[in-house]
């Protein structure tokens, strides 16, 4: 047999609603912030460890590091890759 609401149980799925219903909105009105800024950090990301990669495994490959190089600064970050960038410069760039 099924058994009636109360009161209270019908407040509370309402106020469920209400809050999934406002999260939704915050996180729709904000999706494209949202969006830019974890795409770029992953960007960003996949260019350090690129970057990483060409001067630890091939440090001689000069224009691909140049190359990922400009595009991760363009990103903005700072990080210990630009000391990672000047160590590796000073050592072939001579």
């Amino acid at each position: 047999m099924i058994r009636a609401l109360t009161t209270g149980e019908i407040v509370v799925f309402f106020e469920y609603l209400i809050t999934i219903g406002t999260i939704i909105g915050v996180l729709w009105k904000f999706k494209n912030k949202i969006k830019n800024w974890l795409t770029g950090d992953l960007e960003a990301s996949i260019l350090r460890l690129e970057l990483l990669n060409l001067i630890e495994h091939d440090p001689q490959n000069i224009d691909a590091i140049m190359y990922a190089y400009d595009d991760y600064v363009k990103y903005g970050k700072n990080t210990y890759i630009h000391s990672v960038f000047e160590k590796w410069k000073k050592e072939y760039f001579r």
